[in-house]
């Protein structure tokens, strides 16, 4: 395993892309190196929050020495920013493959990676490794300056109208003084008579009120009168015939189709009585052998808890154990104590153990899903290297197993925990 601080950022004057699930590591990195590879998913920094939450300390994803941009050669750069853009190129056709399965699930995906390919400038760029082709890493990624999206929100090519002068108002104005007192300027003259207009056409608008009224009531009545069958109008006055009596064969037809609808339903009953029992429940699934795990656990000093998982496997090489809580933050090597979570045992960093084991366990942990992730972060048995993952709560336990193959390969399974009884 490798603690390799990048750098230390602040989230002042910058602006977050997407919600926080979407900028997760944990799904930006899983999901680019399940559909990519490996060398993908290292473009991508891990963030780790500060205690204010105001400020990130951002981790190498590989081993090697960490340089800045502006501290490559002019050859060394340009090869970078090289592999980089293929990088990018891959990781957006990928966001594009995804967003085009239509589902939301898999357009707020979509939206996630492309957001990850953001940052804030060439300052986030960051060079992992020696020889002609080291490893770019971004920081700050999934974040842009507030600069850049006040420019981005602009409208462009709307051109401003003055405003206009009153000309009109300063030459009525100047005509008004001109011409002396009691002269009245013609645009006010028409004013006048624009009034005096209207005032004559108020009864007729106020007699065609009338008129349409009386046509509504008029129809109202036409409508009605049928449907209510007043007496003393002739001609209008109505009342709808009685109903012919049924013949003695519809009788028959009736009587005939009542029985069928009863039988029918008595079929339907005796239908459901006769259904098959169903079937016994599965027999419960056999303990883990526990015995050979827990003695493991003792020799480590690790600590058991309400809910614990525990990562065994034989060898040299350094696999590391981390755990997503339902609230989406992660116990790791790099943050401890989590969640009510601790990761209390670590193996292989500096002294390599015969039995190496990882330990991470929770009291009184919150109902929900929970994800763990194995992680192959020093590979010195050069082949591949097999693990057994523990996860017991209560009187719960299970076995899960895998193989990682290569140094930077990450395995996950993910479990549904009920809570405390």
């Amino acid at each position: 395993m490798f603690e390799a601080l990048i750098v230390t950022t602040s989230s002042a004057g910058l602006t977050a892309l997407g919600s926080r699930e979407q900028r997760s590591y944990e799904l930006i990195a899983d999901t680019v190196r399940d559909r990519l590879g490996p060398d993908h998913a290292a473009l991508f920094a891990e963030p780790v929050a500060t205690e204010q939450g105001d400020r990130y300390d951002w981790y190498a994803p590989v081993p090697g020495r960490v340089r800045r941009l502006d501290a490559l050669t002019p050859e060394e750069r340009g090869a970078l920013l090289q592999r980089l853009e293929a990088l990018r190129a891959d990781i957006g056709a990928l966001a594009d493959e995804i967003g085009a399965e239509g589902s939301p699930a898999a357009e707020r995906l979509s939206e996630a990676l492309r957001n990850a390919l953001q940052v804030p400038g060439e300052d986030c760029i960051h060079a992992i490794g020696d020889g002609p082709a080291p490893q770019p890493v971004l920081v700050n990624w999934a974040w842009t300056g507030d600069r850049q999206r006040s420019e981005r929100g602009q409208l462009t090519g709307a051109a401003r109208t003055p405003p206009r002068a009153p000309v009109a108002a300063a030459a009525a104005g100047a005509s008004a003084t001109g011409a002396g007192i009691g002269t009245v300027p013609d645009g006010a003259a028409a004013a006048v008579a624009a009034r005096g207009g209207g005032i004559g056409l108020w009864p007729l608008l106020l007699w065609l009120g009338w008129l349409i009224l009386a046509l509504m009531l008029a129809a109202i009545v036409a409508l009605l009168v049928p449907a209510c069958g007043l007496r003393g109008l002739a001609g209008v006055s109505f009342c709808p015939a009685p109903p012919p009596e049924a013949s003695a064969a519809d009788a028959s037809t009736l009587i005939l189709q009542d029985q069928i609808d009863r039988i029918e339903r008595e079929i339907a009953i005796a239908d459901r009585a006769c259904q098959p029992a169903p079937p016994p429940p599965p027999p419960a699934a056999a303990p883990v052998e526990e015995s050979r795990y827990d003695r493991a656990l003792d020799d480590a000093g690790a600590t058991r808890g309400d809910l614990n998982f525990s990562l065994f496997w034989t060898g040299a090489s350094d696999i590391d154990l981390a755990v997503t809580c339902p609230t989406g933050a992660r116990i790791s090597y790099r943050a401890k104590n989590v969640c009510n979570g601790r990761l209390d045992v670590d193996s292989n960093v500096d002294d390599i153990r015969p039995d190496p084991v990882e330990n991470v366990y929770f009291n009184g942990p919150a109902a929900g899903g929970y994800r763990a992730t194995v992680t192959l972060f020093s590979d010195r048995t050069r082949g591949p290297d097999s693990f057994k993952l523990l996860i017991r709560h209560g009187d719960v336990s299970r076995i899960e197993e895998g193989t990682l193959g290569r140094q930077g390969e990450s395995w996950t399974t993910t479990i549904n925990y009920p809570g405390l009884p």
